[in-house]
């Protein structure tokens, strides 16, 4: 018998057949519904509190949950299909309610407070509508198995845990396992046929771009049960259900594959996996590798000249190097600039940025950057301007380079650890020039200083104007005029994205791993091995 197109229509009326029997709508039925109902508002409103307080309001709250599964999978065994669609009605009018009720202003502020018990028996409503039908799918997709429920639930106590303290890291790492384990409750999508899989694909992943548009608070520090009821769980049955739809659209090309696919296709993409993709991973990390200590080493020889520039600044015979000269009672005041504090309250090293003042300001923008040194009872400051860049230029050999930019960052969130790992930097507490060979975090504006590498280089070839990647970073504390933390000052390297880079000796050093990765990067499992 040939395989139906879709069995969508029968999965669906077997279910409609078996809500009308007369046990899938028994009283006991509706008993445990409303006991479940009931003990969910008193674990909501208790939460807070202590655990053996709530340690028997769950202990039959459980109870209530697990005997009205049982008698969903037994008797009515719900499509999957129906259930994701109820999340989104019903996720949409919680995302509607809190437009409502919470304008989107208040959403971020740090002291909101809900006026009121009826918007939050409202909210406590949605939740248990979204528990109740996430719960089903949890169910449904474990054989029965209703243990589930308990793991899922504690996985919501960690989010708490993990939200409280806004660790982003932590969260990713989460939101990683989460999805590692949904991937296993998305059994229903591999009884699709090639038909029902081919529609339902991109209706997922339209879904996932809708779902992404939900909102939630983004934090809250009212009353503790507001923060479960308005923050905590919002957030974890919508990172639920974003990433169960990840999940399974993940898990339906597989099923096309291995379930719809025939024999000769099924041989032609494991060959694939088994070759080139092997063949391209080693091609990106052999690139990688590269890339890192071409940057690495390029880096190291900026700083190195920076900290032979700082033991230099000792000697003022040479006046470009416009170097200033302070005593420890003197307070720094350099022509042109606003004045700093006294020289005594300096710190050992660093880079001070000075706004302009007096007829300077008025001669168009002059950044005023400053890199300062003490030696024992004397600050010195030498300007850092094009012609200090140049000087910089002309005494480092590097293998990629084309400009020299020094612009202000500050970490972000999310690169503030990569930054603090000091496997390719010093790690001394008295370290203040370090090195940072991928140079992730990306250029916001315009640098404030930018030379090309070459003095034969034309001006107009610079990164300023092109696409540029970044091989090698110097940077170091910046300090304002009062001596504040104002972020970091980077030395970029950085190497334009034109033709002449495909000249360059980087562009034949990669072409070069490369013709050795296509030539012996072949797999040993893909040779044919005689055991005779």
């Amino acid at each position: 018998m040939p395989e139906m197109k879709f069995r969508v229509q029968t999965r669906f009326a077997a279910f409609l057949s078996r809500i009308r029997s007369a046990r899938s709508v028994s009283a006991t039925n509706l008993i445990y519904l409303i006991g479940w109902v009931l003990f969910f508002y008193g674990t909501l409103l208790l939460l807070p509190g202590s655990f053996l307080k709530l340690l028997p309001i769950l202990i039959i709250f459980f109870f209530f949950w697990f005997k009205l599964q049982t008698e969903i999978y037994l008797n009515l065994k719900p499509p999957t299909e129906l259930f994701i669609a109820l999340l989104l009605i019903f996720g949409f009018i919680e995302s509607r309610w809190f437009h409502f009720f919470i304008p989107y202003s208040d959403r971020f502020h740090p002291q909101f407070s809900i006026p009121g018990a009826a918007p939050t028996l409202i909210q406590i409503t949605l939740l248990g509508i979204l528990v109740f039908l996430f719960s089903i799918i949890l169910v449904q997709n474990s054989n029965g198995k209703k243990g589930s429920l308990i793991w899922y639930s504690f996985l919501g106590y960690i989010a708490a845990v993990l939200l409280k303290s806004s660790n982003i890291y932590a969260w990713i790492f989460f939101e990683i396992i989460l999805l590692l384990i949904l991937f296993r409750k998305t059994g229903w999508a591999e009884e699709l046929t090639k038909a029902e899989c081919w529609i339902y694909l991109p209706v997922i992943i339209l879904l996932l771009k809708f779902v992404g548009n939900f909102s939630v608070l983004r934090s809250y520090t009212s009353t503790p049960i507001q923060n479960y009821i308005w923050y905590f769980i919002p957030t974890y049955l919508l990172t639920l259900f974003r990433l169960y739809l990840l999940a399974t659209a993940i898990k339906i090309p597989f099923v096309l594959v291995y379930h719809h696919a025939r024999l000769s296709r099924k041989l032609r993409i494991a060959g694939i996996f088994q070759s080139n993709v092997p063949q391209i991973i080693q091609l990106i990390i052999l690139v990688l590798f590269f890339y890192y200590f071409i940057g690495g080493w390029q880096a190291e020889n900026l700083r190195e000249l920076l900290a032979t520039n700082i033991e230099a600044m000792k000697e003022q015979s040479v006046e470009s190097r416009r170097v200033y000269s302070f005593a420890k009672s003197d307070t720094v005041r350099i022509p042109g600039y606003e004045t700093s504090e006294t020289a005594a309250r300096f710190p050992k090293t660093g880079m001070l940025r000075l706004k302009a003042s007096g007829a300077e300001q008025t001669t168009g923008y002059s950044p005023g950057l400053f890199l300062f040194a003490k030696f024992d009872s004397t600050l010195m400051l030498q300007k850092v301007d094009s012609v200090f860049l140049n000087r910089l230029t002309q005494k480092t050999p590097l293998l990629a380079a084309t400009d020299l930019e020094v612009y202000p960052f500050r970490f972000n969130s999310w690169d503030s650890l990569v930054y603090n790992i000091r496997f390719w930097g010093s790690s001394s507490e008295n370290a203040s020039l370090l090195i940072f060979p991928f140079s992730i975090v990306p250029k916001t504006s315009a640098p404030l200083l930018s030379v090309p590498w070459s003095a034969n280089l034309d001006k107009r070839d610079s990164t300023r104007d092109k696409s540029s990647i970044k091989l090698g970073r110097v940077y170091t504390r910046l300090l304002d005029s009062r001596l504040q933390p104002a972020g970091y000052c980077a030395f970029d390297i950085t190497l334009a994205l034109n033709f002449s880079l495909l000249r360059s000796p980087i562009a034949r050093q990669i072409l070069f791993w490369l013709v050795i990765c296509l030539s012996f990067g072949k797999p040993l499992s893909s040779a044919t091995v005689s055991t005779r």
